[in-house]
């Protein structure tokens, strides 16, 4: 027997293919948590916004806008979020995608160093924890 999806607690992003609603253009807005309490109520404060899956009936119930949010392995931990939890993800997620650069096949001209200034921070091993 299988359990249907939540679709109210399931992001937009994750289900829908946005593209096909026409949505033109994405902005995005980085955040770095450096009070675990300060970040929780921003998370707090955004949940309301934040576009759920659940269908639009037709096109003109389409909203003009979405919101999502996306954490780094890294912010999850700064927000606190128990042990057990973030070693329940992979690996690969925690490691972040410039220790994997190589793997990835982020070489060359897409290089780590040649990234857009946010994601070269030196003097944080992880400049962005929530996006």
């Amino acid at each position: 027997m299988s359990t249907p999806l939540e679709l109210h607690d399931i992001q937009g992003s994750i289900v829908k293919a946005y593209g096909r609603y026409g949505f033109p253009k994405s902005r995005y807005i980085f955040y770095r948590i450096t009070n675990g309490e300060a970040g929780r109520e921003v998370v707090k404060g955004l949940l309301p916004m934040i576009t759920t899956s659940i269908p639009w009936p037709t096109f003109k119930d389409v909203p003009t806008t979405t919101v999502n949010i996306a954490f780094t392995y890294e912010g999850l931990k700064r927000l606190g979020l128990p042990e057990l939890s973030l070693h329940s993800f992979p690996d690969e997620f925690a490691m972040g995608m410039r220790a994997r650069h190589d793997i990835l096949g982020d070489v060359g001209r897409s290089d780590p160093d040649k990234w857009d200034p946010i994601w070269q921070s030196k003097e944080f091993e992880q400049p962005v924890h929530m996006l």
